[in-house]
């Protein structure tokens, strides 16, 4: 009876220590390693679906902002990362020039998520699948203030009430850069957002004034 019990205990202590090896050996992958590869190479491949016209998906691509109306954009050599790539669901959600941009100094009325490449959420005021029939938490942001590039840019060539959301992808060179932002938003994270703009207020409409 005592050699069984003295043989248990030394093929449990050997099951122990090979468990423990293997727990050892076994290391978790760094979600973020060759993270600037990564979001490089993501938003190249953004860039080439974009500019497929055969794929039947409805994309567009502005320019950042900042350099398109520094007067210098007829000469400036754009490259993948001077653009925000937007995906529609539909092309009358589109700006078509028939009716204002939003101006740099007004306040829009959106739900939005944010994500990065590998769809960890970081921020927004919805969850799940955007609905326009049933959601009505709505965040409102002057696009005038401190926001990324990108974010501002994609604004600026949105319309309130479409169809449904559009998806923003913006390159970290017109995001946070090389900045670390969080423990989700680390340096060179692309920025993925999905966005609806339910309303556009202007900060000088004079619609309801009675002169």
């Amino acid at each position: 009876m005592n050699n069984r019990i003295f043989w248990l205990v030394i093929i449990l202590s050997v099951l122990t220590i090979g468990f423990s090896s293997c727990a050892k050996d076994t290391e978790v992958a760094d979600p973020y390693a060759n993270w600037k590869e990564r979001n490089e190479h993501f938003i190249d491949s953004i860039a080439k679906v974009a500019n497929d016209k055969s794929s039947g998906e409805i994309w567009r691509k502005y320019e950042n902002y900042k350099i398109k109306f520094d007067g210098i954009n007829n000469s400036y050599d754009y490259e993948v990362y001077d653009y925000v790539y937007v995906k529609y669901a539909k092309k009358e959600d589109i700006f078509d020039g028939s009716e204002p941009l939003i101006n740099f100094g007004d306040t829009v009325s959106m739900a939005f998520q944010g994500f990065i490449i590998n769809g960890t959420r970081f921020d927004g005021n919805y969850y799940g699948t955007f609905d326009k029939e049933v959601t009505d938490n709505f965040t409102k942001f002057d696009i005038s203030k401190n926001f990324v590039v990108g974010w501002t840019t994609a604004l600026m060539h949105m319309k309130p009430d479409m169809s449904d959301k559009a998806t923003v992808y913006i390159p970290y060179q017109m995001g946070y850069g090389e900045q670390n932002r969080s423990d989700v938003i680390r340096p060179y994270s692309t920025l993925i957002f999905e966005m609806y703009i339910d309303e556009v207020i202007h900060p000088y409409d004079t619609s309801n004034s009675d002169n």
